[in-house]
């Protein structure tokens, strides 16, 4: 799904590795654009939430997320406001290399692991596209 097409609005999202927990649930009925919602990724603090969200037909998907657990009225879904969902990704694929090298880059940074090669091309597209 591109981001023109989607009903979410856009987010730019930023996980450490280290710091977040893959886990999948049960799809859930989107409180927002049809369809539902697979929770996959959580962090560290469920203080964002990250979403497969899978149009009826099957047809297309994207990565959205959310402050909100939806999925499970203890964590409070019935305040839940479906503006909160933010659109991250056009599809899992392009939200998964991201993520890795998003976190290659930090740890590159920070730690000083050796910088991938494309992470190098990432941040001067990256930072041509902010001017």
């Amino acid at each position: 799904m591109k981001a023109k097409d989607s009903p979410f609005r856009p987010y730019w999202w930023g996980v450490d590795l280290a710091a977040a927990g893959m886990d999948a649930r049960a799809p859930v009925p989107s409180p927002k654009g049809g369809g539902h919602l697979v929770r996959f990724l959580s962090d560290r603090e469920s203080g964002l939430y990250w979403y497969l969200h899978m149009i009826d037909d099957g047809a297309d998907h994207a990565v959205v997320c959310s402050p909100y657990f939806y999925g499970s009225m203890v964590h409070g879904t019935q305040l839940a406001d479906p503006e909160d969902i933010c659109f991250c990704a056009e599809s899992f694929e392009a939200f998964l290399c991201r993520f890795w090298l998003e976190n290659e880059i930090w740890f590159a940074v920070t730690d000083g692991t050796p910088m991938p090669t494309v992470g190098v091309e990432y941040i001067k597209r990256y930072r041509s596209s902010a001017d």
